[in-house]
């Protein structure tokens, strides 16, 4: 799955590939551990404070090969921070090499203008920067980084909106950097990127240093709200793209649905999967936990994987959620997410997701 988000688009001019229950689009590749930052709300942050580890070469060449049968649409590449990878360059000639344009996903700050040419020149499409605050004591709470890490990372924004790469920011939602989130969405568009998505904080594993900094899942529906309200008073492209999948049954779509072209999409575990460091694939990016793993490069390939039963396991376990059973909206929503479902719930991967109870209970408070 992709994490929770909406994407407030600035642009009416790029598609994603979102979800298709036939076939599997979107490849994402964590080349390395290693990371310059320290983000309190990490979902790799049981793999990033672990020992160093780095994707062999051989492992990525072992995808690519495997590529021409597979009709992959996204390839993105990230980590850790995939900057600091010591293969990248020796990778991204692999990509050139099978013609494929992958993308990075990158906290910024290490794409200086010599980078960012470099991967223009290597055939890269587009540079996803993670910035979650512009405030400078915020950013040392959120993400554990000097002030000029920060300064640096704008700087490199801005230099990179200005070359032929498609470039979005992304920032992740929690207590420390709501109120600057409406700002920042207008600096965002100013600046020129071509899209602004803010996730929903989605961990692999319940992490007590975000404990105190996580939204209340009964405050999620009211900031969304808020959030797109926002959007349609100082944005003029008007499109929202979000797998939020509950927004589809409440008041909030009912209340948006004429206004904005809010295009509502299902949890995306179907036609994503994530390459971890160590070569465990998992349909789900937030997840390294075994119960998510579908099988490791380093013995298998990708198509046997993608054909194996343990993922076609886990990608109908939705059917077995009891809470869900029932309901008229399971084939829509696939009952959530079951990253979120997997930590807060009690039954595993048959847990309900925590977020639909508030999405239903929010109807009727507009």
């Amino acid at each position: 799955m992709r994490i929770l988000k909406l994407k407030f688009r600035f642009s009416n001019s790029h598609t994603d590939a979102f979800f298709n229950e036939c076939t599997v689009k979107n490849i994402f590749i964590d080349l390395t551990n290693r990371c310059n930052l320290n983000c309190i709300y990490c979902f790799n942050d049981n793999i990033i404070h672990g020992s160093t580890h780095d994707l062999p070469l051989d492992i990525i060449k072992k995808m690519l090969i495997d590529s021409s049968n597979l009709n992959i649409s996204n390839w993105f590449l990230s980590g850790g921070e995939p900057i600091l990878y010591p293969y990248l360059d020796d990778a991204l000639h692999l990509f050139q090499k099978y013609k494929i344009k992958p993308k990075i996903a990158s906290n910024g700050s290490l794409l200086t203008s010599d980078i960012v040419d470099k991967l223009i020149s290597f055939g890269v499409g587009s540079i996803q920067f993670s910035i979650d605050t512009l405030n400078e004591d915020k950013f040392i709470n959120l993400n554990c980084g000097e002030p000029q890490i920060l300064k640096n990372t704008i700087n490199n924004l801005i230099y990179s909106i200005n070359t032929p790469l498609r470039i979005v920011v992304s920032t992740t939602l929690t207590k420390l950097n709501l109120s600057d989130i409406y700002s920042m969405m207008i600096y965002f568009q100013d600046l020129g990127v071509d899209s602004y998505t803010v996730y929903l904080y989605t961990p692999s594993t319940n992490q007590p240093r975000m404990s105190k900094y996580a939204i209340d899942f009964s405050e999620l529906p009211f900031i969304v709200d808020s959030l797109i309200e926002h959007y349609y008073q100082h944005c003029d492209t008007k499109i929202i793209d979000t797998d939020l999948f509950w927004i589809l049954h409440s008041e909030i779509y009912k209340k948006w649905q004429s206004k904005i072209d809010l295009r509502v999409h299902n949890c995306s575990a179907g036609n994503t999967f994530s390459v971890k460091v160590n070569g465990e694939v998992s349909p789900c990016i937030c997840q390294n936990s075994p119960d998510f793993i579908c099988g490791n490069l380093h013995n298998s390939n990708l198509c046997e994987i993608l054909k194996s039963q343990k993922r076609k396991d886990i990608l109908s376990i939705y059917t077995k959620v009891p809470e869900c059973k029932n309901c008229n909206y399971l084939n829509d929503c696939r009952a959530g997410c079951r990253s979120n479902a997997y930590i807060f719930g009690k039954s595993g991967l048959i847990s309900a997701d925590p977020h639909c109870e508030f999405f239903r209970l929010y109807n009727g408070k507009l």
